[in-house]
């Protein structure tokens, strides 16, 4: 059976038809002409990166790294780190950083007896990262003990079967060790005349003991 549409529905389902592909056509072309703010030229640029911006949040992985080194590392594992600790002095984002940490290994050698261990190895991040400090002029009046006290509450539960986890595409360390609200990080980049600390955690994150 052949259905025949009146004339001016058959207008009208042309209308939205081409109606359709028009504003389909301009989102594309919005998508398309979206004004960019940096030149290709200005993409290509040899200059470094603000280490104002990278550098708050490198310190924190290092410091969240060291403090999940093995505390029996094998032979590989100190290899891996000891790399990776190194290797910075070739690929920070700046030059004059990358030059500076090779005078910041001079003074302070990475060690095999650094790696014999977490507590060595967290030291030895701890105090590199004091010899930068000082040699910026800054004080972060905090200890060892704090630094460690303050990343131990971002433990994951990641050691033991005992609770199971909601299935998910990929595992990871998602759960905290810890009682108290489940933490994550939230970059927030300021003027660099603003007045604040570097990193703030909010108290719901202080973890209990399960």
């Amino acid at each position: 059976m052949i259905m025949v549409i009146p004339m001016y529905q058959e207008s009208n389902l042309i209308q939205n038809f081409l109606f359709t592909i028009s504003m389909n056509t301009r989102k594309k072309l919005k998508i398309k002409n979206k004004t960019r703010v940096f030149k290709k030229s200005e993409l290509s640029s040899g200059d470094g990166m603000l280490t104002t911006v990278w550098g708050p949040s490198m310190w924190h992985s290092l410091h969240t790294m060291s403090f999940n080194y093995p505390v029996n590392p094998t032979p590989e594992d100190k290899r891996n780190y000891k790399f990776h600790i190194l290797n910075l002095q070739n690929v920070l984002p700046c030059k004059y950083c990358r030059m500076n940490i090779k005078k910041n290994f001079k003074k302070l050698p990475l060690t095999n007896s650094d790696m014999a261990n977490r507590d060595t190895f967290s030291r030895y991040v701890y105090n590199l990262h004091e010899v930068v400090n000082k040699m910026l002029g800054k004080k972060s009046n905090l200890t060892y003990c704090d630094v460690r006290e303050r990343y131990e509450h971002f433990r994951a539960r990641c050691t033991t079967d005992t609770i199971k986890l909601k299935p998910s595409i990929e595992k990871g360390c998602t759960e905290p060790l810890y009682s108290g609200h489940k933490a994550k990080e939230v970059i927030n980049i300021v003027p660099n005349e603003t007045n604040c600390p570097t990193l703030t955690i909010d108290s719901k994150c202080f973890k209990q003991h399960v």
